[in-house]
């Protein structure tokens, strides 16, 4: 019976080294157990303590990795990793990945590749739309400057391309507040034109209360 047993939990071990998973190690150790205390047990249970250490470096090691990837995810997501600092994050990323690629376990190595992957694509996300809403304001910006048409036309594109942000609606109020006074400027070019071609007292005093709403500047001269 005692020849059995100690077969029994030798090929138990076996597997366990083989499979290396908590369930093999559980029901190894059960036939372990059930030895008596000498020098055969000590060894396979020495075995499986050192399956179990390993186990435990490989858990250790994937929730560490995990906690460093997850860090970066969380920084690109809320913004307090910045586009500048993208290319350092992607190195320290590809680095991550070579430690990860040394994990025994596979599924290990599937989900923790997939969440680099997913925190690479977040990256190129979040630098393709801070360009957008740099390009945005810029387009913005020479509207205010100009107050011509075609200017307020592209930067209104621009802007409304944008996904929903506190920067869209910064933008979106600076560029109606532009599209006011082009109303304002064509209103008094309009009057002016009337007045020049038909020069009369009511044209004459209808053009001017319109000029006179109209920031100081040469366009208004």
């Amino acid at each position: 019976a005692y020849i059995d047993a100690l077969n029994d939990a030798t090929r138990a071990v076996e597997t366990a080294e083989a499979q290396r998973t908590q369930s093999y190690i559980d029901a190894a150790q059960i036939k372990v157990d059930k030895l008596p205390q000498d020098a055969n047990r000590a060894a396979l249970q020495a075995r499986l303590d050192a399956i179990k250490l390993e186990l435990k470096q490989e858990q250790d090691n994937y929730l560490a990795l995990k906690e460093r990837i997850q860090a970066i995810h969380d920084g690109v997501n809320d913004g307090t990793i910045t586009v500048d600092q993208f290319p350092e994050k992607r190195v320290e990323l590809e680095n991550i990945r070579l430690d990860v690629n040394k994990l025994k376990d596979a599924n290990k190595r599937t989900e923790l590749n997939n969440l680099i992957d997913l925190v690479l694509r977040l990256m190129v996300e979040q630098a393709e739309l801070v360009a957008s809403q740099v390009n945005a304001e810029e387009l913005v910006e020479l509207a205010e400057q100009t107050i011509l048409l075609i200017d307020i036309n592209n930067a209104d594109v621009a802007v409304k391309a944008l996904p929903d942000s506190d920067k869209k609606q910064e933008l979106t109020e600076r560029l109606n507040v532009v599209k006011e006074l082009y109303q304002k400027y064509k209103a008094a070019e309009e009057a002016v034109q009337a007045a020049e071609s038909n020069p009369s007292a009511t044209t004459v005093a209808n053009a001017q209360p319109k000029i006179d709403v109209l920031p100081e500047g040469e366009r208004k001269q």
